[in-house]
């Protein structure tokens, strides 16, 4: 039998607490990115006298897009970091998937 790594261990219940926060976070700025979306959709009324038009507001929907893109890359590097100490703590790796 061999010998636990505590070191493996230890930054596995570390990396994996970071990876629960980053994923919050990234899935906070997507739900703010889709009520973005959604108000641009669902609010004001073209057959309206006079015509109700919803300001677009392009540089708040890339500035949430570029959040998403820091939370997600930092997520990748923990998800990349855990998987590689993984094996050494006798954990499964975090399965990743693709979008479509």
């Amino acid at each position: 039998m061999s010998a636990l790594n505590y070191e493996a261990i230890g930054r596995c219940k570390i990396l994996s607490e970071k990876i629960k926060a980053l994923h919050a976070k990234r899935m906070g700025v997507i739900s703010s990115l889709r009520s973005a979306i959604y108000g641009l959709h669902q609010k004001g009324n073209i057959n309206r006298t006079p015509p109700e038009i919803v300001e677009f507001d392009p540089q708040l929907l890339a500035e949430l897009v570029d959040k998403i893109g820091k939370y997600d890359g930092e997520l990748m590097r923990t998800v990349h970091e855990y998987n590689n100490w993984c094996p050494e703590a006798g954990e499964k790796p975090v399965k990743l998937i693709k979008s479509e």
